[in-house]
């Protein structure tokens, strides 16, 4: 089952946008860190905290949200998905073929970034050496908190047929999650919400590489286990409803 999935991945546009979407995080925070160099003066740390900041509140989670949603696109042809109900196989194992194969994408996506950084810093924005190691950790740790976000847009992807409602739910959902980090009433939505994962994840990044601190092993234990749970949570509520809730 999951050499099925990447066998449709693999012939898909997604890579496309799994190359753009970091190209134009980094481009983005290129830009506010040249216009701002003035204010923002600490070199490589200054401008690859500008790339995460952006790549975190906006570009990473709709990229996850497209490569998901181009996924289930298949399943929603003609009779396909009342096949994959009737089918012997696992739904379980289904949704986690479906987990794994989005995740390579993901993965190419921080790869493109990373890369994509070091080059706008050498040949655009005129600085030396290398990023700060935090850059390259912070990219890590969100490649693990993606994992509770592709499980919750995969049952959203599921649940439509239309191919945009997923990935506008989620561009909300980014949105109110970073509303939601400044505090008031959304602010605990930070703890449950992937988007918000997502977001906190880059915004903890940017101050990890600004300011030259190191997350306690304590904290990327609680955050390693709280995106696990989550994963395990959304994956079993797609199961129960693609088996007990979802008719067409």
């Amino acid at each position: 089952m999951l050499w099925a999935e990447l066998q449709k991945l693999r012939r898909s546009s997604l890579w496309l946008i799994a190359f753009f979407l970091p190209v134009l995080a980094v481009a983005t925070g290129s830009i506010n860190y040249a216009a701002n160099r003035h204010t923002l003066t600490a070199g490589w740390s200054s401008a690859t905290s500008q790339m995460m900041l952006f790549y975190g509140l906006l570009f990473f989670s709709v990229g996850v949200a497209l490569i998901v949603a181009t996924s289930w696109r298949s399943e929603h042809k003609g009779t396909n998905f009342y096949l994959l109900q009737t089918t012997s196989r696992s739904a379980l194992h289904l949704f986690l073929a479906k987990l794994v194969a989005a995740w390579f994408p993901v993965v190419f996506m921080q790869l493109v970034f990373a890369v994509g950084g070091c080059l706008a810093g050498w040949l655009f924005l005129g600085l030396t050496g290398w990023p700060p190691t935090g850059y390259f950790t912070t990219l890590l740790l969100a490649g693990v908190a993606a994992l509770p976000l592709i499980a919750l847009q995969s049952l959203l992807s599921m649940w439509s047929k239309s191919f945009t409602t997923p990935v506008v739910l989620c561009l909300v959902l980014s949105l109110f999650s970073w509303i939601g980090l400044q505090g008031g009433a959304l602010a605990t939505l930070t703890s449950i919400v992937p988007q918000a994962l997502i977001t906190r994840t880059f915004s903890f990044g940017s101050s990890i590489v600004a300011e030259s601190v190191r997350p306690s092993l304590s904290q990327l234990t609680t955050q390693g286990g709280l995106n696990l749970l989550l994963t395990a949570a959304f994956i079993w509520c797609s199961v129960w409803v693609m088996r007990v809730v979802k008719t067409r």
